[in-house]
């Protein structure tokens, strides 16, 4: 039987496994009816094979595995062509709906402005420090590029896993955090390394930005912290990770 090459084939597949849509290679495998290594030879071929070949009998299943992993609304033309596309189009189309999906959970779960807006004080302002309770700034602020703020959330729990995120346009971003047990609270960017209140800026991104805090009763995925620790944005990938360990979790926890 005459084979089919479907470019990118091995990359393509890993990408349903990185986005979460299957757990392993192995998974997809019993989908075509066969072994894991029979995936992985199509998908690097042979000193006598083509990398990305397949039986030609097998190609409606490969567009069928893509096709159960995209947003609805796509059709199984558009799925084909997705099929033969490079792998980028296939990786810029999972990226969206991960970024749907955790933008979904937000809008349908979120507490909605539960956070308060702090400026840090200007130095040698010549007064008195006072660490009296003052009134609660209002949660919906602005502030000027540059000039260092910090966040405080209320936490329902003293029990379960943090985890806070940053989104302005089309970027998000992992902010680090501090849990404050005796006070119930959740302090963004959290603490120095001296135990002090930390704060952040933004340096060049105006316009709205949104801060959200995941609490959850299991620790967030450990390529999450990845991202904290080398202070990069958040790419399709993690955010995909996130909305489907979010959506894991035990409803009424």
């Amino acid at each position: 039987m005459a084979g089919i090459e479907v470019p990118g084939l091995g990359r393509k597949l890993r990408l349903l496994i990185d986005y979460g849509h299957f757990k392993n290679l192995e998974e997809i495998a019993r989908v075509f009816d066969r072994e894991a290594s029979t995936l992985q030879w199509w998908g690097h071929g042979s000193d006598d094979r083509k990398p990305g070949t397949i039986p030609g009998n097998k190609l409606e299943t490969v567009i069928d595995v893509v096709f159960s992993c995209l947003p609805e609304g796509f059709s199984k033309k558009e799925t084909k062509r997705l099929v033969f596309a490079p792998v980028a189009e296939l990786e810029a189309v999972l990226q969206t709906q991960a970024m749907v999906s955790l933008n979904r959970i937000i809008e349908a779960e979120a507490k909605i402005n539960a956070g308060s807006f702090f400026n840090k004080p200007e130095n040698n302002i010549g007064l008195i420090e006072t660490n009296q309770k003052t009134p609660r700034p209002h949660p919906e602020h602005s502030t000027s590029l540059n000039k260092w703020f910090r966040l405080e959330f209320t936490a329902g729990s003293e029990t379960g896993y943090f985890s806070a995120f940053q989104h302005v346009g089309q970027a998000w971003g992992a902010v680090s955090i501090h849990f404050d047990k005796n006070r119930k609270t959740i302090l963004l960017p959290g603490v120095t390394d001296d135990g002090a209140i930390a704060f952040m800026r933004e340096r060049q991104e105006t316009g709205l930005h949104r801060f959200i805090v995941m609490h959850t009763p299991e620790p967030p995925p450990p390529e999450y912290l990845r991202y904290i620790t080398d202070q990069v944005a958040l790419d399709g990938f993690i955010i995909g990770r996130m909305a489907q360990f979010y959506d894991r979790q035990p409803a009424h926890r």
